[in-house]
């Protein structure tokens, strides 16, 4: 990403059936060459409807993205500010993107058939327990 000159800052964005979310705090962008910008583990919690949260003690809405796994689809997109303060000014800009890459990594869940096979194991033998115990309380009498 590259920005010349003026307050710059960044924030991605999440629209899930027609709402838009923004990520919060911004991130800023520094005034010179291309540079690196980088958001990671970033859950539902991280994006608002708010596009100010963060800013200047601006505090978030409290509406976020349904990230499960039956939620409705997410298109997602990526947001450039500038702010200018103060009487007549000049600000310019020149913006670029590239090599955008998203990546969603699902959370990990234990494989179906080994934890169905565990519980068996351990009803199968509270159910021979049960049995013998029964039979030997039984042949005391």
């Amino acid at each position: 990403m590259e920005s010349a000159g003026g307050s710059s800052a960044w924030q991605l964005v999440v629209e899930q059936a027609g709402r838009r979310y923004f990520s919060f705090p911004f991130g800023v962008i520094v005034a010179g060459s291309w540079q690196s910008v980088t958001a990671s583990n970033l859950t539902a919690v991280d994006f608002d409807t708010n596009p100010w949260a963060g800013w200047f003690g601006i505090a978030p809405d409290g509406n976020h993205p349904d990230f499960g796994p039956a939620a409705v689809p997410l298109q997602v997109g990526f947001l450039f500010g500038n702010r200018v303060v103060g009487g007549i000014a000049t600000l310019t800009n020149t913006f670029g993107l590239d090599n955008f890459s998203l990546t969603i990594a699902s959370p990990t869940s234990v494989p179906e058939p080994s934890s169905f096979a565990l519980v068996a194991a351990g009803v199968s033998a509270l159910v021979r327990f049960r049995r013998h115990r029964c039979v030997r309380v039984s042949n005391r009498g």
